[in-house]
């Protein structure tokens, strides 16, 4: 087999590769959207019984005509308006994360059409070589474990020589 068609196979094989992943990943971003539209549902089923049964209550209050009875009825139907902004505010969450869903599976799918290019995967970072120079935040967190005072306003060469003093002493 001609250098050529190894490296269209090799090319073919990433591209099957990645857009396996690809669908894992939306697959993945689907159940995580349903289980989130369900807590959401329930959530809202459950504020809309708390309203029902609040205004019932508030109805209930009204029939009888005591000051005290009004009182009740005036709490109840504050808790109703707070009960109704939660589940406003629940739809509204719902409405914002199916279109966050939605545009992250119109994304999968526009990367996983003919022309598609592989959709770059973020890697954890490289562990440093030894005997590397850290960081000056790095130093800083030393000097700061150390108790060195005034490490703040160090310059990196200071910091790693008091560092390197404090680490010999």
């Amino acid at each position: 087999m001609s250098q050529k068609k190894q490296a269209d196979k090799k090319q073919t094989d990433k591209k099957r590769a990645s857009t396996k992943q690809a669908e894992k990943q939306a697959k993945k971003l689907a159940a995580e959207q349903r289980a989130v539209e369900q807590k959401l549902r329930r959530g809202a089923e459950k504020a809309v019984a708390r309203a029902e049964a609040a205004v019932e209550a508030a109805r209930d209050a009204v029939r009888t005509s005591s000051k005290q009875l009004r009182k009740q009825v005036s709490a109840l139907a504050k808790r109703t308006e707070k009960l109704a902004v939660k589940h406003e505010q629940s739809v509204r969450e719902l409405t914002q994360q199916q279109a966050r869903a939605h545009a992250a599976l119109a994304t999968h799918a526009a990367a996983t059409g003919p022309d598609a290019r592989p959709t770059p995967q973020l890697t954890p970072p490289l562990p440093k070589p030894a005997g590397a120079v850290p960081t000056l935040i790095e130093l800083r967190e030393l000097a700061k474990e150390q108790r060195i005072v005034g490490y703040s306003r160090m310059n990196k060469a200071t910091l790693l020589e008091r560092v390197d003093l404090a680490n010999r002493a």
